[in-house]
């Protein structure tokens, strides 16, 4: 589905944060560090970065929860878990995939492992956050920058509640959701109608 997704829609992505794999990001590019920054400041222990290739990060989770391969086109969000006494680890994973001026958002996936390895006052910070999830969602909607709207295509109930909690509200369309950004509400009606043309993504 991604793979038929890229082929239609071929756009031309803005460019993403380059993030090594083993030694510390380096700075983000001044368009970006805002966001970044204010995304990581709510949960200190809970990094989350934008990469080009998301494979040797999220790539084994990312098969868990969907059983294929995870997307090779931008754009990659990755959700980091560390403190001072063990290495960072992948905690989560969401894909949002640039089309016109809006975007699909997908690939949501959480390693629920990761909860245990959580320290208590780490757990009761991310209770006051809703969920990794809800978290690392909300905090994607300003990291990808000004759009008219960001659509999600949801069929699984439990998804849909997390997504709710985030931002997303339903359109009228099954299973299609939206968090309206800077789209002008005269023209909100055509962009869901060109979304739902693309069917489920």
């Amino acid at each position: 589905m991604w793979k038929r997704l890229k082929d239609w829609l071929s756009p031309t992505p803005p460019p993403a944060v380059e993030v090594a794999t083993v030694a510390p990001a380096p700075a983000a590019p001044p368009a970006r560090t805002k966001g970044i920054a204010a995304a990581n400041a709510a949960l200190p222990f809970i990094t989350i970065e934008e990469v080009n290739d998301a494979a040797p990060l999220a790539g084994a989770l990312f098969q868990r929860k969907f059983g294929h391969p995870i997307p090779d086109y931008p754009r990659h969000f990755v959700a980091f878990h560390h403190s001072p006494d063990r290495p960072r680890s992948v905690v989560g994973y969401v894909h949002y995939l640039p089309h016109e001026d809006v975007y699909l958002c997908g690939g949501m996936c959480v390693d629920n492992s990761a909860y245990r390895r959580m320290t208590t006052a780490e757990l009761l910070a991310l209770r006051e956050a809703g969920s990794l999830a809800e978290f690392l969602l909300r905090q994607t909607f300003e990291m990808v920058g000004p759009c008219a709207a960001i659509f999600g295509s949801v069929g699984d109930a439990t998804a849909r509640n997390v997504d709710l909690r985030a931002g997303f509200i339903d359109t009228d369309e099954p299973h299609l959701m939206v968090v309206w950004r800077d789209a002008a509400v005269e023209d909100q009606p055509a962009l869901v109608a060109k979304v739902k043309a693309l069917g489920a993504f």
